[in-house]
C-alpha cells in the first residue's frame, strides 16, 4: 500500500473549458468558458466558475478541465459532460466556503460517478491535491459525462443544527491527468534551499539509510546501493520535494508505490510535478520475498528532470 502526503497551497489561474450542465428537472444553457457568449454565465444552482476560483489550472500532475459551483442546498444532483482526452485519467476535488464552518465533511457529502460507474468521495478544501478519494477512472472518449450528488448529510445531525448554510457555496473541480512531456513544470524558486519550509526532515529512525544527491551534485546522476538490514517491518520510503521523475528497482523489483500526488506512469516512472514534499512507502517484504538473502536489498535509482537535489530514497521502520 501506498501512503502520500502533500503539502496544500492555493493559486488562481484562468481557465479554457467547456461543459454542459443537465439537472434534473431541466437542461441548463451550456456556458462556454474562455469565449464571449449570449448566453447566461449561469442559470439554476449551478454556474461554470470561469475564472477557476482556487483551483489550478495544472497542479500534481493533472490539468484542470471546468469548475462548477452552487449554493449549498439540501441537495444538488445533476450531470457535468466535460471534453476529455481519451485514456486519460479523471480526478475530482471539491472546496465549501465560507471557511467559518468548520465541520463541512461531516455536514456535506459529494459523490461524482465517472466511466464505468467509478465513484468518487471527495472532501472538502483540497483543491490542488490529487487525492485517492477523488479518483474517476479514466476518460474513454473526447467528451464525459459525470453525475453529480450533492447532499447535506443528516446521519449525525438534526436539521437546522450548527452553523448557518445561508450564503455557503461547493465549488468542484474536474481534472484529467497529462503526460510528463506536456506538462508545464514549475522554475525553480529563487533561495529554495535556503528555506525551512523545503528542508528534509530527519528521518523517525535515527538508523536510517538514506540515498539521494548532495548539494552540487547532479540529480539526474543514477544512483545505487546495497542495504543489509533485518529490522521487522522495515520500509523503503521514496520522497520528492520538486518536479522530477524516478524509475526504481530494489532487488531487480520495480517500485510500484505510487500515489495520487505523485503517480506512477504506465512506464513505471515514479513523478513529481511541483515544489512540495512527497513521500510514498512500501514494505522491504515486497521485494526480499523468495530471496535467499532476505535482509539484502540492492536500490538502483534512475532519476530525471530534477533540478536539484529534490529526491531521496529512505530505508528504516516505517514512518
Amino acid at each position: 500500500t501506498a501512503r502520500v502526503q502533500a503539502a496544500r497551497r492555493r493559486r488562481a489561474v484562468l481557465a479554457g473549458a467547456a461543459a454542459v450542465l443537465i439537472l434534473a428537472g431541466g437542461v441548463l444553457a451550456g456556458t462556454h468558458v474562455g469565449r464571449n457568449s449570449s448566453e447566461p454565465a449561469h442559470t439554476g444552482p449551478f454556474r461554470v466558475v470561469e475564472a477557476g476560483a482556487d483551483f489550478p489550472e495544472y497542479s500534481a500532475g493533472f490539468k484542470r478541465l471546468v469548475v462548477v459551483s452552487a449554493p449549498a442546498l439540501e441537495r444538488l444532483k445533476g450531470t457535468i459532460t466535460v471534453p476529455t482526452t481519451p485514456g486519460r485519467d479523471l480526478n475530482v476535488r471539491m472546496q465549501c466556503l465560507p471557511d467559518t464552518i468548520t465541520d463541512f465533511d461531516q455536514r456535506v457529502g459529494a459523490q461524482v460517478t465517472g466511466p464505468f460507474g467509478v465513484t468518487a468521495k471527495p472532501p472538502c478544501g483540497f483543491t490542488t491535491t490529487a487525492l485517492a478519494s477523488g479518483q474517476l477512472g479514466t476518460a474513454q472518449g473526447t467528451s464525459t459525462p459525470l453525475n453529480l450528488n450533492v447532499f447535506v448529510n443528516h446521519a449525525e445531525f438534526s436539521p437546522g443544527a450548527g452553523p448557518s448554510f445561508a450564503g455557503a457555496t461547493i465549488t468542484i473541480g474536474i481534472y484529467e491527468s497529462v503526460p510528463w512531456s506536456a506538462y508545464p513544470l514549475p522554475p525553480r524558486p529563487a533561495g529554495l534551499e535556503r528555506s525551512l519550509d523545503y528542508a528534509w526532515t530527519s528521518p523517525e529512525d535515527r538508523k536510517a539509510f538514506v540515498l539521494g544527491p548532495a548539494a552540487g551534485e547532479d540529480p539526474n546522476a543514477p544512483r545505487g546501493a546495497t542495504i543489509l538490514t533485518t529490522k521487522p517491518g522495515c520500509c523503503v520510503t521514496i520522497e520528492g520535494r520538486g518536479p522530477g521523475r524516478l524509475k526504481i528497482t530494489i532487488n531487480g523489483k520495480p517500485f510500484t508505490g505510487g500515489g495520487p500526488t505523485s503517480p506512477m506512469d504506465r512506464d513505471g516512472w515514479l513523478q513529481f510535478f511541483d515544489f512540495v514534499h512527497v513521500s510514498t512507502t512500501m514494505e522491504t517484504a515486497s521485494f526480499t520475498q523468495g530471496s535467499a538473502t532476505p535482509g539484502k536489498l540492492r536500490v538502483v535509482v534512475t532519476p530525471e528532470g530534477f533540478s536539484g537535489p529534490d529526491w531521496r530514497v529512505v530505508v528504516g521502520n516505517q514512518p
